[in-house]
């Protein structure tokens, strides 16, 4: 089996789970007293979430997106279906978890404003 697109993958997931917590955090923590733990939460909630959502991209992401790789395109699209699954589904469950985790901290120190637009 080739191991390359699915080392790829998780190397580009880090990436990309890093990024989307930056954007999703920073303007949360601008507004926040205490802005480094808004940040920080969101950067820890995404690294404990990756453990388990490893497991279930290994096992969820790369199955389905081998198997839809291989009905499109054919057996040799298999590698490269497994590592967008594994992709896909490793920074949709750790950028869930981290910006959620940011979220909940940002509610905590009390930086989330108001939607009725009342201060």
């Amino acid at each position: 089996m080739n191991f390359i697109p699915i080392l790829l993958a998780v190397v580009a997931s880090a990436g990309t789970i890093t990024w989307v917590i930056r954007v999703v955090t920073f303007p949360l923590a601008r507004k926040a007293r205490n802005s480094s733990a808004v940040t920080w939460s969101g950067y820890v909630g995404a690294a404990v979430a990756t453990v388990p959502a490893l497991f279930a991209a290994f096992t969820l992401g790369g199955t389905v997106g081998g198997a839809w790789f291989e009905a499109l395109i054919g057996p040799s699209a298999i590698p490269i279906g497994i590592g967008i699954g594994i992709f896909l589904t490793l920074v949709g469950t750790a950028t869930f978890v981290g910006t959620l985790a940011a979220v909940i901290a940002a509610v905590l120190v009390g930086s989330v404003p108001q939607l009725n637009g009342s201060q």
